[in-house]
């Protein structure tokens, strides 16, 4: 080889190194930025009359609603913004990573529309609703504190005066801003639901508070209750768009599911009777129906993955998933037929005696080792509170097994906050699972 040729092969040898260093740079900067979208931090609008003070506007509530109403505005190119004369209020949105993103907003003829450079675009909300209502999304976003003291005082101050704003949100026509606010008027007008929001993020403790107010004495519990009735019976008929009944229907269900009385379950098992298949909008309101009433589904749905399944298997798979939708209908709608006037503590027996089955076939160390877990899964029947605790009781005496008998001891210690102490005795001298066990009953009560 000559030193011509040499000097060239290096010379190839460099420019492919270098071409395959910004290969890879330019690959890892598209990877990263996939992995790493930008994340809303905060808003700020500003009206252009100066009329009234900016609002600021921070919190997980916020990042959703702001990503919503005004979708796309990362993506839009700046241009010629819309003057402040045209303008009804300036917006800024901040992200995480210290990006600043100006727009301009403009309401008109009842409905609001943003710009950030030549092009319109209609927000998906509204803005006035949004900024009357700020204080009842900030309450909602309290429970990520962990501070049950400072969350129920907040509520104490400023509840009562949040729920009309998040009320003319609900009845609005905006589905993402409508689920959102019914979200928060349930957490306003129920502590169990605070309760079960501040359980959720992981802090389960022996000093949490567990008896409540009945959120169906709320003052405003009847009217919140319709709002929320009316949306589940528009859904029932069909009358939202997929993606718009989907956002607001769950919290809808949670809301009548948390204040219902007689005639809310008559109309919600009505509905169920009346769907002409066992559908998916039947099952939701069948799960509905069981956390009333603290039942567990009569009829597991299954699970199946589709991965690596044929189109034959897939569509075997679905009629085995309606028929058991069916079963669990019909049985349902039986037990309610006969039970649902029953006296309080008839219905908590029965329901206990249908989970009783689940509790004691479950391994013990599989699940009530972990208190969220356990309330998660026990949720219809740990919701019934204080009453049904002497029903537990009985069925844990039904059970000889010690590990079994701390199954039922986890429940009794998340309704109550208490446990037995000769049984937590016992399991802190039994083996590495007991002990564990009791470990983890205690750490969310005390005797």
């Amino acid at each position: 080889m000559t030193m011509r040729q040499v000097f060239t092969t290096i010379a190839v040898s460099v420019c492919c190194a270098v071409l395959g260093v910004a290969v890879i740079w330019t690959a890892q900067e598209r990877l990263l930025g996939l992995r790493n979208p930008p994340q809303f931090a905060w808003a700020e609008f500003r009206r252009v009359d100066e009329m009234e003070p900016p609002v600021n506007l921070a919190g997980p509530s916020f990042h959703g609603l702001i990503e919503h109403m005004f979708y796309g505005f990362r993506t839009e190119s700046a241009g010629c913004p819309i003057s402040k004369t045209d303008a009804t209020w300036t917006l800024m949105i901040g992200d995480v990573e210290g990006t600043i993103h100006h727009l301009s907003i403009q309401h008109r003829e009842g409905a609001d529309f943003w710009s950030i450079g030549t092009a319109e675009h209609a927000v998906d909300g509204d803005v006035g609703q949004l900024l009357a209502a700020r204080r009842g999304f900030e309450l909602l976003d309290l429970a990520a504190k962990h501070d049950w003291s400072l969350l129920e005082s907040a509520i104490d101050v400023d509840g009562q005066a949040a729920i009309d704003p998040l009320i003319d949100i609900a009845n609005s026509r905006f589905a993402m801003p409508r689920m959102a606010a019914l979200r928060a008027l349930n957490f306003i007008l129920s502590a169990r639901v605070r309760r079960e929001a501040v359980d959720a993020h992981g802090m389960i403790g022996p000093d949490r508070v567990l008896e409540f107010p009945d959120a169906a004495d709320h003052p405003r519990a009847a009217e919140v209750r319709g709002i929320a009735l009316n949306i589940i019976e528009q859904w029932n008929a069909g009358k939202f768009p997929l993606s718009e009944g989907s956002w607001v229907s769950g919290p809808a269900l949670s809301i009548v599911a948390e204040l219902a009385n007689g005639n809310t379950t008559d109309a919600l098992a009505e509905m169920l009777r009346a769907r002409a298949d066992a559908d998916d909008t039947a099952e939701e309101l069948m799960k509905t129906l069981e956390v009333i009433y603290g039942l567990p589904p009569f009829v597991e749905s299954g699970f199946g993955c589709g991965t690596g399944e044929t189109a034959e298997s897939r569509k075997r798979a679905e009629q085995e998933a309606l028929a058991r939708r069916r079963w669990r209908r019909a049985l349902l709608l039986e037990w309610y037929d006969a039970h649902h006037d029953a006296p309080l503590t008839v219905r908590l027996e029965l329901a206990v005696s249908a989970w009783e089955p689940i509790i004691n076939e479950r391994q013990t160390n599989d699940l009530f080792g972990y208190p969220l877990l356990v309330l998660n899964e026990f949720r219809p029947l740990l919701r019934q509170g204080v009453a049904v605790v002497p029903m537990l009781r009985t069925a844990q005496a039904r059970v000889s097994d010690i590990s079994h008998q701390a199954s039922y001891e986890m429940l009794i210690a998340l309704v109550t906050g208490r446990h037995d102490p000769v049984l937590i005795s016992q399991l802190s001298d039994g083996d590495l699972i007991q002990r564990e066990l009791a470990r983890h009953i205690t750490a969310v009560s005390s005797d």
